[in-house]
This record gives structure tokens, C-alpha cells and sequence, in this order.
């Protein structure tokens, strides 16, 4: 069916159509349907082949970012974070190279789909648009929502990712201002890649000997323990977190972190910070300061004198805490007393008794009928993945050796769903005639940020706004080096291909609009002595609705 009628008839397919309800609205022939060249370059037909049911595109496109998020989030990078731990790759390294390859997976597959297969604007649209939403939104509703203001950022990592994201711009605007990708320009930015690998890596020690930074971590005394709690999402970077000393031991209830320098000895630390259901007039913030055993996931042992705890807040968001023991033998001491005190099996079974759970849990009156819908709506998502990628999934202790193969299901699925995504993007160009490169720079990059975007108001509610800043410039940066350059790398390395073509209509404008955004960042941080203030965050966003105004009267 791909072959002779093209990616389109698998939307009619998807939508419960069939070849002749297209027929019979536009009296197209079997011919014309078939022929994809001629049905897509007569504007009559593409203006009437599609009737009400082009509006059921918008719903699935959605569904399709949510897809994506979910494969990326669950599966893909947590086999990236046993990659890591297996070879033990500095956290420094890790975060600028295999984690940002994670937290940008949904544009890095979107480009090599819709460069490879659909061969539209899309894969790059999307990529520009992503990092606008991302410099805008994210930073912006992050110092909105901080509850310590003003914020204050850390001057070098903050100089440092500026820079390389005004040379990402400046490298992207010369990539596209002839409309030809060639392949010293895709190497050219590969090569800035590797460059702001080593300048994150070596940023730390630098800071610390020119610029008399702290070196961070002292050495701990018995007893205690240093500990970083990061919210189990794909925009975490564990070397943005500083992490805090605390004297850790275990109750009957669970387990207590508690301050070593207090002449309190019942003085108790505050783990995770996340917003109470309480009202207005009482405190928003809500300290975590005991994990109970029913919170706890699971518990895995790390290298070195490291081991991680997995656990779930209050409003059963997951968390991660990275702990750091004095030595092997506390470590261990550590692990065997936790794990007596809780079940780390596997957890939901076969999939007919995730199914069956799944069901019940829509059936569940006690349940918020929102909460309901919402997840019988994704049940077909997460069921499917569940199915195909459980039996190695590595968040599983008891399967985290089989990391390699949960990367490669979820490489599938991630290939999967940008097909349907830019296919379903394809389909709204035809259907309602707006350029693939205008849907790529506003619904398709809300779209693939969105996740993103949540999860550093998440952080940034958790009083980690300066982090969720950072790891935002950083996947800027990396989204131009990294998922628009490989795609661009591997089709300009094609015997029959030195170079390929990109009808930029609306995206160099955008291209612009990122220099443009960069440029009041870094003014507001240099004229406000790096603080940002809650005003800074409503302008960021004030602008952002600008730019997608801007971009549908382009449309």
C-alpha cells in the first residue's frame, strides 16, 4: 500500500477510510489516487480530497507527540542512563553527549524521518521551532513559577551555553541561507558537538582554579552521605544539581535524612521541594524530608561507592535520588538494610494483567472521570510498549543488562511514531495548505517541547529553576549540533547525494527570531547583574506569543 498510493493512504487507513470515500467527495479516479505525484500537484484535488474528517488530523498528530514523549521518557532514556552507568562515563560527558542525544530524541527522529522518507521541511522546522519554544517558554515559565526570586543564574555555565548556542544560530543561518545543506556544513556543525563537549567538561576545573568557584564536595565523615534527588524526566542533567551532605539512616517508617551540622540532632533535610495542595495563605512549598518503604521503587548499585534510589513524591511523580556512600562497605550496608525493607519485583507482570490493572483503574469511580479518559485514551500507547519492550526494560534492576535491546525497541518505536508524525504533518499540508516549514516551527515544535516543558516547571516548582534554564540552553545547543546535524551528516555521506535541498519558507525568518531571543536573554541577565525577576519571565512568553502569531500570518 506504501508503495503505490504513498504515506497518505495509511492516514485514510488510520482514519477508518477507504480509497473510494476520497473518490466520491473530489470524483477523483482510482488513477489519480494512486499517482501520488499527480494528486498532490493538482491544488484543486488536494482542496477538496479531504472533507470534516481532515479536522481528525489535528487529534492524531497530538496523540503522536504524546507517543513520542512517552517512549523517549520511559524507555529510551533510561537505557541510556545504564549505558552510562555501565562504562562509567563522567556525568559531565554523559549530560552534553548520550543524555542530550535522549532528551532530543523526538527531533533527532523527526529530521532523519523527514529527510529520509516523507522528504519534507518538517524535520527542520520542528528542530528551529523547538529551540524558540524552548529558550522562550521553558526559561521564561521557569522564572515565573521559581519560588525564590530574584533567580539568580550561575554566571559561567550561563556564558558558556550563550555562546555556543549564538554559534549554533550563526552556523544554522549559514547552513541555510542558500538552501543546500552540504557536507562540510553538516561536519562543520558536528564538529561544534565535540567542541562544547570538552568545554563542559573542562568548564568545572576552570571555574574552580581561574575564576575561585568552590570545588564543590568535601570529604565525608562517617555516617554520612551526599545525595542529588532529580525528578525522573528527560530533562534532568545530574551535573546541573548540586548535590548536598546528610546524615542518612533507616526507621521503622522509611528513611531519614537529617543535617550533619546541626546542633538539632532531629534537625531533618529537606530532599525534594515540590507545591502542596495547601491553600493560598499556608506555605506552597512542600518539604520532603522521610521516604517511606511504600514510596520506594527500587534501589540499584552503582560503581564506585554510589547506588541510586528510585521513589515517588507525594503526588506520585518519580524521583531519583544519587547517593554517594563514604566507602564500598557503607554502600553495601546501605543497599542490604533498604532492601529488606522493600519489594523490588518487577511489578506489573504480563501484559494481560497490565491490561486488566489498566482497565480497572478506568472503571474506578474513585477516580476523577478526567483522569479516566485521559488514561483510556493513552492505554493503547503505553499497552503497546508495554508489549513490546517490558521484557527489557531497563528501569528493572533484574533487567538492566538488557539495555541494548530496550535502545533498540525503543529506537523502533521513536522511528515509528516520527513517521506518523510527519506523515500526519504531511497530510495537514494538503489538507488545510499550510507549508510544511510553518507547521514545523509552531505545531509540531510545541508538540515535541511540551514534555520538556513540563518537566522544568516541575523542576522549577521544586526551587531548580537556574537548572532547568541551563538544561534548556544546553538542549538548544545540542538540538542544532546533534539532531539536525547527524541526519544532515548521514544524507550529505550518500554516493548519489553531496548535498540536498531545503525550501526554507518560514524558517530562516525563524532562524532569526532565535538570534533576536538570545539577544534579550542576554540582556536582561547582563543588565540585571544575572538575576531574572518574575517580570523577565512574562516577557520571555510575551514574546513567544508574538512569534506564533507571527508564524500563522506567514502561514
Amino acid at each position: 500500500i506504501a508503495g503505490t498510493m504513498g504515506g497518505r493512504s495509511l492516514l485514510f487507513m488510520a482514519l477508518g477510510l477507504v480509497q473510494a470515500t476520497a473518490g466520491q467527495g473530489t470524483g477523483a479516479t482510482d488513477q489519480n489516487l494512486a499517482d501520488e505525484s499527480d494528486w498532490a500537484s493538482t491544488s484543486g484535488v488536494e482542496e477538496l480530497a479531504w472533507g470534516t474528517e481532515k479536522w481528525l488530523l489535528w487529534p492524531l498528530i497530538f496523540y503522536m507527540f504524546y507517543a513520542q514523549a512517552t517512549v523517549c521518557d520511559e524507555y529510551f532514556v533510561s537505557a541510556i542512563k545504564v549505558c552510562v552507568e555501565k562504562f562509567n562515563i563522567p556525568e559531565d560527558v554523559a549530560g552534553a553527549t548520550l543524555m542530550a542525544l535522549g532528551c532530543n530524541g523526538p527531533e533527532l527522529f523527526t529530521n532523519f524521518i523527514a529527510i529520509f522518507i516523507t522528504h519534507s521541511d518538517v524535520g527542520v522546522g520542528t528542530i528551529v521551532g523547538s529551540e524558540i519554544f524552548n529558550l522562550l517558554m521553558i526559561v521564561g515559565g521557569s522564572i515565573v513559577v521559581a519560588p525564590e526570586l530574584p533567580l539568580e543564574l550561575n554566571r559561567v555555565t550561563f556564558t558558556r551555553d550563550c555562546f555556543f548556542y549564538a554559534l549554533s544560530i550563526v552556523g544554522l543561518a549559514l547552513a541555510l541561507q542558500d538552501q543546500v545543506i552540504s557536507a562540510n556544513e553538516a561536519l562543520a556543525l558536528f564538529g561544534c558537538a565535540i567542541v562544547f563537549v570538552v568545554c563542559v567538561v573542562f568548564t568545572k576545573p576552570f571555574a574552580v582554579k581561574f575564576l575561585n568557584e568552590s570545588p564543590g564536595a568535601v570529604r565525608l565523615q562517617k555516617g554520612q552521605v551526599r545525595i542529588a534527588v532529580l525528578h525522573n524526566n528527560r530533562m534532568h542533567d545530574a551535573h546541573h544539581i548540586e548535590p548536598q551532605t546528610v546524615a542518612m539512616s533507616t526507621t521503622v517508617s522509611g528513611i531519614v535524612c537529617k543535617d550533619p551540622t546541626a546542633k538539632d540532632q532531629a534537625a531533618k533535610v529537606p530532599v525534594v521541594r515540590t507545591l502542596s495542595n495547601r491553600t493560598a495563605s499556608q506555605n506552597p512549598l512542600l518539604e520532603l524530608t522521610d521516604i517511606s518503604w511504600s514510596d520506594i521503587v527500587a534501589i540499584h548499585d552503582v560503581s564506585g561507592a554510589n547506588f541510586k534510589l528510585e521513589f515517588k513524591g507525594e503526588s506520585g511523580d518519580p524521583y531519583v535520588m544519587n547517593i554517594e556512600a563514604v566507602d564500598d562497605k557503607a554502600k553495601l550496608e546501605y543497599i542490604e538494610d533498604i532492601s529488606r525493607n522493600i519489594n523490588t519485583s518487577p511489578g506489573a507482570g504480563s501484559w494481560i494483567g497490565y491490561a486488566r490493572n489498566s482497565l480497572a483503574l478506568v472503571q474506578d469511580k474513585k477516580v476523577s472521570l478526567a483522569s479516566r479518559l485521559a488514561h483510556l485514551i493513552c492505554l493503547p500507547v503505553e499497552l503497546s510498549l508495554h508489549l513490546t519492550i517490558d521484557w527489557c526494560d531497563p528501569k528493572q534492576p533484574s533487567k538492566a543488562h538488557l539495555w541494548m535491546a530496550a535502545f533498540c525497541m525503543s529506537m523502533v518505536w521513536l522511528g515509528v511514531f516520527s513517521y506518523a508524525m510527519c506523515t500526519a504533518a504531511d497530510a495537514l499540508h494538503d489538507a488545510f495548505g499550510i507549508s510544511t516549514g510553518v507547521l514545523g516551527i509552531t505545531v509540531c515544535a510545541f508538540g515535541t517541547s511540551f514534555p520538556n516543558f513540563w518537566a522544568s516547571i516541575i523542576m522549577a516548582r521544586e526551587g531548580r529553576s537556574a537548572m532547568a534554564i541551563a538544561n534548556a540552553l544546553g538542549s538548544n545547543v545540542q538540538n542544532v549540533f546533534l539532531a539536525l546535524a547527524v541526519p544532515w551528516m548521514c544524507a550529505t555521506q550518500l554516493p548519489v547525494r553531496h548535498g540536498f535541498p531545503i525550501v526554507a519558507t518560514g524558517i530562516f525568518q525563524s532562524v532569526l527570531w532565535m538570534g533576536g531571543t538570545l539577544l534579550v536573554l542576554v540582556v536582561f541577565a547582563c543588565t540585571s547583574g544575572f538575576k531574572l525577576t518574575k517580570g523577565h519571565g512574562y516577557v520571555l512568553m510575551l514574546l513567544y506569543v508574538i512569534y506564533v502569531i507571527y508564524g500563522c500570518e506567514t502561514a
